[in-house]
């Protein structure tokens, strides 16, 4: 009843005359019950928003009121801010008018000299974004594209100092202003450069990562900004603390016609009820309205989340937002998230808007934490017919729509594409504790062009957590393309126990890990009548329910081109219900369940009905994914045909139009065995000292003293080798540790490296299937009294601080048969060999191949020479 009667009234608005009238050529003296000045000059339009928003004040609250802003730019003084006494108020454009409210100046008229343009703003004028001709412009940054990689990590400062490569260090006067990013596979940390250690090649940072430096990889990226040092490449720009702006003009840029905006408000609107104490903000929209240039600000310690940049502001706030909304509004040139639904909102709708070149995320609804009390929940907000693109342009983790905390929420027929992360996420808990997360519709939304190489562990949709009634419905998702470490980018990503969630009818191809993803014990939803396609590296991951509700997955597609049908597992998923789905590779190709073939498979209890066939999809080279009314999916399985083609936009076919006019060049899937290894030979050579190997996963024992890194101290042939550092007290006690991921599965592995022990070390190398449980292969221990043991077996012995040189041979995939054989070598010493070492039988393919320093001691171990081949 309430949302009908604000339908009521916001159409009688509509055809009311407006109560307020604004427009740049308006007086705040004057009444502005005018839409234009008078004859005698004496009344007419008010010239600001803020004047105009106290006008409608003061005609109390007795019927809707509406400002109405004539074509032009308002700069706003300070956030426009509207309280429970503002209710039933509609803030419109004129009829055609291109209004907006903006949070920055704008300036013309430029010095030219050398190729450098000018400006001089006052003295203290701080910015952190520059547009130019309402373009983006690039804070000065080195390197101008891409990342610079770490060469090394300050054990005792984990979070807040790294070591950079020699030709990286900064040559710059000081570090006064400079902001250094590190890129964290799923997040950003923007943080203060505090100081440059020159002996050491530190760079110290001014607060703390969330995540420690090498966690997400031994040569982990940055990129340094804001300092006029780096000024050096087209579309860069610099402000000085004097006030001089100095700009790097792009190709065909002309000083005449420039305008610069340099934004500096953060917040443009706040609407701020009081939901506790029943106090809403009721029936407030906007209409035809954009909102622009809005400032980021660097906490004195820096940014730095876990995830989604989920403490980040945003520039549109509401708390107690009730019944209202944006419709045909441009939200544009933002610093920080664009629009947030915080606490207590309530029926709000966001129609027909465009969000783009946006420093966050697009919209957000509902805050992190549990509601205290049920009005604080942020519910009924719906995202209808939105185009969001181009988000994350300043802090990368950023997502197109990010559902937290919140209830009955729809978000529909949208169309979001070139964000650095996430598309749509939902949810914001990891297991299976409450939330209030609940009855959240995804529906019919295009989701396309994301992440792009720079981020990784990301969704085209991504859910956490419990979710009841919730429903991904009708979605097309594709182009999700990762970073290399971690390589993961998922179309449909149920991730830690995500639970409750019914997901149909979804259409997802050509990404890196495949279309969908049940992670961490994601139990109780139903998966059916997906197309699931063109995954690089796997197509599924079939991850086994947490808990004893299982799954279910039903009458899928499974169109599998390259690389794995299922991520692999050594105990595959028996629990939950998978069956009359159709699987198939193109090509005559074999397909693979896991180790199997198809009856097979179907002899654990899975897929009884399934088909391996032909889809009869119309063209799968220009992913064509309609299918025939003969496919077997449909006349055999029971698989419903829908029209993929009616999602994202529309209405208008200017408006329907508008995503079409953005070029993505079609990028072929990467190679399916890029995140693994392979075969592989490692000498430690090429690698700075205090780095390590870049497909080696490094897990050091944060903070206390624990290293694995390329040293020059020694080595069994040529200047370096790598070296694991231990230390007392490193818990748990297989700290340090580092593994490489070969993917290997047919023939025989062998494996030679070079070991070396200082006086108390305990080296252990073991080879695993992958998975969870994985199946171990070979296993060896070199104990601190010199002794060589496979389990119980004592094999031989070798002393302190010698070299030995180690061969290891195992059989894999058919051939296995759960034995492996050694040899051992050292100067002086007899020989170790043993051709009858029990493994477990169910270890066929090798998946990951580590070492372990076990000591709890200062002391070390070194590793050279290593080798894995496959004959």
């Amino acid at each position: 009843m309430v949302r009908a009667l604000a339908f009521l009234l916001t159409a009688a608005a509509a055809l009311a005359a407006p109560d307020v009238y604004v427009a740049p050529h308006g007086r705040d003296a004057w009444s502005g019950r005018l839409p234009t000045a008078n004859a005698a000059g004496t009344d007419g339009p008010l010239a600001s928003p803020a004047a105009a928003l106290a006008a409608a004040r003061r005609l109390g609250q007795d019927r809707r009121r509406t400002i109405q802003f004539a074509a032009g730019r308002y700069e706003l003084a300070a956030p426009l801010r509207f309280l429970p006494a503002d209710s039933h108020l509609r803030l419109e454009a004129a009829p055609g008018a291109l209004v907006e409210l903006a949070g920055g100046p704008q300036r013309r008229g430029w010095q030219v000299r050398d190729g450098r343009w000018t400006q001089q703003w006052p003295a203290g004028t701080r910015a952190t974004q520059l547009f130019v001709n309402g373009r983006r412009a690039v804070r000065a940054r080195t390197p101008n594209d891409g990342a610079l990689r770490i060469a090394g990590f300050d054990l005792e400062r984990p979070r807040t100092a790294f070591v950079a490569a020699p030709d990286d260090f900064p040559r710059i006067a000081s570090p006064d202003g400079a902001m250094v990013v590190v890129y964290h596979s799923w997040e950003t940390s923007l943080l203060p450069l505090q100081a440059l250690e020159p002996a050491s090649r530190s760079l110290l940072l001014g607060g703390p990562t969330h995540w420690p430096m090498g966690y997400f990889g031994n040569r982990q990226r940055y990129h340094l900004e804001n300092r006029p040092e780096w000024l050096d490449a087209p579309g860069e720009w610099y402000l000085a603390p004097d006030g001089l702006l100095t700009y790097l003009p792009r190709p065909g840029e002309q000083p005449a016609e420039a305008v610069a905006t340099l934004p500096q408000l953060s917040d443009l609107v706040q609407l701020v009820g009081e939901p506790a104490a029943g106090l809403p903000v009721t029936d407030v929209t906007f209409a035809g309205l954009a909102f622009a240039d809005a400032a980021w600000e660097l906490e004195p310690t820096g940014h730095s989340d876990g995830q989604a940049v989920w403490s980040l502001g945003a520039a549109l706030t509401a708390t107690g937002a009730v019944e209202g909304g944006f419709v045909d509004c441009r939200f544009t040139r933002l610093g920080r998230h664009a629009l947030w639904f915080r606490r207590g909102c309530r029926g709000n709708r966001v129609e027909r808007c465009q969000f783009d070149d946006l420093g966050g995320s697009g919209v957000r609804i509902g805050e992190m934490s549990l509601p205290a009390q049920p009005l604080d929940l942020a519910s009924g907000v719906t995202v209808d017919n939105c185009w969001i693109h181009h988000w994350g342009e300043v802090y990368n983790g950023a997502c197109g729509i990010l559902v937290g905390q919140a209830a009955d929420c729809v978000i529909r027929r949208n169309e979001l594409h070139d964000g650095w992360y996430t598309g749509i996420s939902l949810g914001w808990n990891w297991g299976r504790t409450d939330t209030a997360v609940r009855r959240n519709l995804v529906e019919g939304n295009h989701i396309h062009h994301l992440v792009k190489g720079r981020l990784s562990d990301a969704g085209g949709i991504y859910t956490l957590g419990r979710s009841d009634g919730s429903v991904l419905r009708r979605n097309v998702i594709h182009g999700i393309y990762a970073w290399d470490s971690p390589r993961i980018a998922w179309g449909i990503y149920l991730d830690a126990e995500t639970h409750g969630y019914l997901v149909e009818q979804n259409l997802v191809y050509q990404t890196t890990s495949g279309g969908l993803m049940l992670h961490n014990g994601a139990h109780q939803n139903v998966i059916r009548n997906n197309l699931f396609a063109k995954g690089a590296d796997h197509l599924i991951w079939r991850s086994p329910a947490s808990i004893a509700v299982p799954n279910v997955f039903e009458r899928n597609i499974c169109l599998s081109t390259q690389g794995d049908l299922f991520y692999f597992d050594a105990k595959p998923d028996t629990l939950s219900t998978w069956d009359r789905n159709l699987y198939w590779r193109p090509g005559g190709e074999e397909l693979l369940f896991m180790d199997d073939d198809l009856p097979a498979w179907q002899q654990l209890g899975i897929d009884r009905q399934s088909l391996l066939a032909d889809p009869l999809v119309a063209d799968l080279a220009a992913n064509d994914y309609r299918l025939a009314a003969t496919s077997p999916a449909v006349t055999r399985l029971g698989f419903e045909r829908w029209d993929y083609t009616a999602c994202g936009l529309y209405g208008d076919p200017a408006w329907v139009a508008g995503p079409r006019a953005v070029a993505h060049p079609e990028q072929p899937l990467p190679s399916p065995v890029h995140r693994r290894s392979g075969p592989h030979r490692d000498d430690f050579e090429g690698y700075p000292p205090g780095a390590a190997p870049d497909q080696l996963v490094v897990s050091r024992g944060e903070g206390r003293g624990g290293d694995i890194s390329v040293t020059a101290e020694l080595a069994a042939s040529g200047q370096q080798c790598l070296k694991l550092q231990d230390a007392a007290g490193l818990q748990p006690s297989w700290q340090p540790h580092c593994f490489w991921q070969p993917g290997l599965r047919r023939g025989t592995a062998v494996l030679r490296f070079a070991a070396r022990r200082a006086p108390g070390a305990i080296v252990w190398t073991e080879w695993r299937s992958g998975g969870y449980p994985y199946a171990v292969g070979p296993s060896l221990r070199w104990e601190a009294n010199g002794e060589l043991r496979a389990g119980a077996r004592l094999l031989g012995s070798f002393p302190d601080d010698t070299w030995v040189a180690f061969e290891i041979t195992a059989a894999l995939g058919d051939g296995a048969r759960g034995q492996w054989s050694l040899q051992a070598t050292a100067p002086g010493r007899p020989p170790v060999q043993a051709t009858d070492l029990p493994c477990d039988p169910a270890f066929r393919r090798l998946e990951w191949l580590g070492f372990v320093s076990l000591a709890d001691l200062a002391t070390a171990c070194y590793l050279d020479d290593v080798d894995l081949a496959v004959r």
